[in-house]
């Protein structure tokens, strides 16, 4: 894949706020090492020395050093931090993420545990348009239609800010980070590829966000909403 360097090198520096003693930017992941922090602050998994003291009080095999922990937690990301297993479609471009990471300030336990990550999103080409499957709602009798997907475009999930980073614009920033890299998709192909994403509709905070960024609705129902925004 031809993809403009610009993208694939940079650390990806949209924002810098300062607040309350803490200032953050916003970076791509490129490494697994940084993939790994990512899981460390989604709750997914655990530090490389954690893992790495696990094997050894488990007195099983070699204990594991830092690389031998971090390619086994990061099983399904590649060497430049890009999530590429788990039965990805072949029309699938790998699953980038993009980070808030704290530049100062506070040294609290949980932030050094994820190595400063205060913010989280993750962004993917889909060359074709799966559905968002339908599924029983709450109201007896109705159900959740299928949504179809425009083709192509750029799914946006796994968006998550610390509770001390709310309301600062870390999810914007990060927002605007896949807005970035969806127009470099957009030179790429010659054409305009919108951004989705799904999200709980009982999700007050996080529709504000979207909706005030710009996104607007697919499809709005009891269970889920779809929205979708247009790059101009």
């Amino acid at each position: 894949m031809a993809m403009a360097t610009s993208r694939r090198l940079r650390l990806v520096l949209v924002a810098v706020l300062t607040a309350c003693s803490h200032s953050w930017v916003i970076e791509e992941v490129t490494t697994r090492r940084r993939a790994l922090d990512v899981l460390v602050f989604q709750g997914s998994s655990a530090t490389a020395d954690e893992y790495a003291t696990a094997r050894r009080g488990s007195g099983g095999g070699v204990p594991a050093g830092e690389d031998d922990a971090i390619d086994a937690l990061t099983d399904g990301f590649d060497d430049r931090g890009r999530f590429t297993g788990g039965g990805t479609p072949f029309y699938y471009e790998p699953q980038v993420y993009f980070i808030a990471a704290a530049s100062g300030g506070g040294r609290d336990a949980p932030l050094e545990r994820q190595r400063g990550v205060i913010g989280s999103v993750s962004a993917q080409l889909r060359r074709r348009s799966p559905l968002i499957a339908g599924g029983p709602c709450r109201r007896r009798g109705s159900s959740a239609p299928s949504v179809p997907m425009p083709t192509p475009h750029v799914y946006v999930a796994d968006m998550l800010v610390h509770a001390t980073a709310r309301r600062l614009g870390v999810g914007g920033a990060l927002l605007r980070a896949v807005s970035g890299y969806t127009r470099d998709w957009e030179v790429e192909m010659d054409e305009r590829i919108p951004m989705v994403l799904s999200v709980d509709s009982d999700n007050g905070a996080a529709r504000s966000l979207y909706e005030h960024f710009g996104f607007d609705y697919l499809e709005e129902n009891d269970i889920f909403c779809v929205m979708v925004y247009n790059i101009h």
